[in-house]
């Protein structure tokens, strides 16, 4: 009980100044790993990213994207009614074209859901939402971009706070930005059936090598309502931690050997029951269990095909997700 009420007290403590639990849907800290901190356990497909150093200077706490490298989402947990707001920590390398932060759609020729992105040339943030009418243009979205824009090289945190196609926020480095509106766009919001995108865009007919964040990512994050002005500075601050919460579930739960050939080890230090499952790449559950207090548990995977899998540990409302590699 003692190391269950240490978790859950770091946990909340993380936010406790400003509850920024309420309306989570989606974290990802990006701590050496690809897992979702959030309740919807989102998959991750990375694509040619890496880890880098973070807002901080922590090496492997950070996310490296550029060209051709992105994180690749198939699943609807992003895809809500609005309000949603984002936040997220970037460091820009280049304003060549412009660099995609988050898009919930990420269809060719044609705009549909959220995202928000950075121009090119000026640095720019800009914030969208589009009916899916037909054709990349500003007749189908509506944007609300910033009057300043980034730096490059530079670590700038950044809060898009969308209410509606003509009541968008962006905020960058504890600061509200003015900005202008554009685009003739449906007033509805509407999603596609593709899938959602970190750091990259497919493109359209005029950019038909789409378009990447070229740079570093930090602590991306997403909630199903609006955050107030107070909850933004809250955020914004640099020792801001939100992966704090599966840090010290990871010093919990020892999963090994990873690589694993047959068998995969399992040590808790939670003495209450807690769940398990083991899930391929695409998130379908593969074996599911109960892990029984403080004790080593044994599982025979012999019968699994070699590969890449997630095993997914589960107490209360705290979750932790492993990347496994069967040889």
């Amino acid at each position: 009980m003692k190391n269950l009420l240490i978790i859950l007290i770091l946990f909340i403590s993380t936010f406790a100044s400003a509850q920024l639990t309420n309306g989570l849907i989606g974290m990802f800290p990006f701590d050496q790993n690809y897992n979702d901190l959030g309740p919807s356990s989102i998959v991750l497909d990375p694509i040619g990213t890496s880890f880098t150093s973070d807002r901080s200077g922590v090496q492997g706490n950070g996310l490296a994207l550029g060209a051709q490298q992105y994180i690749d989402i198939n699943s609807t947990a992003l895809k809500i009614d609005l309000p949603v707001t984002i936040s997220v920590w970037v460091n820009v390398q280049s304003f060549a074209s412009f660099n995609m932060i988050f898009i919930s759609d990420n269809v060719y020729n044609n705009y549909y859901g959220y995202w928000l992105n950075i121009a090119a040339n000026t640095g720019q943030v800009g914030v969208h939402v589009a009916g899916g009418l037909g054709g990349a243009n500003s007749s189908n979205r509506r944007s609300f971009l910033t009057t300043n824009g980034l730096s490059l090289n530079t670590w700038h945190h950044i809060v898009a706070v969308i209410n509606g196609a003509q009541d968008m926020k962006i905020y960058f480095d504890c600061e509200q930005q003015a900005g202008s509106y554009s685009g003739t766009g449906s007033l509805n919001m509407s999603y596609s059936n593709e899938n959602s995108c970190i750091g990259g865009y497919v493109g359209n007919s005029t950019n038909t090598s789409g378009a990447f964040l070229m740079g570093k990512m930090d602590q991306l994050v997403f909630w199903d309502r609006a955050l107030t002005s107070n909850e933004v500075l809250e955020l914004c601050q640099k020792n801001n931690d939100l992966g704090t919460a599966e840090l010290d579930l990871n010093s919990a739960i020892s999963i090994y050997p990873n690589p694993f050939k047959d068998e995969l080890m399992i040590s808790t230090k939670i003495e209450e029951a807690h769940s398990y499952e083991l899930l391929d790449i695409n998130g379908k559950v593969l074996l599911s269990g109960k892990l029984d207090g403080q004790i080593n548990h044994i599982l025979d995977l012999e019968k699994l095909a070699p590969g890449t899998y997630l095993f997914q540990t589960k107490f209360g409302q705290s979750i932790n997700t492993q990347r496994l590699v069967k040889q």
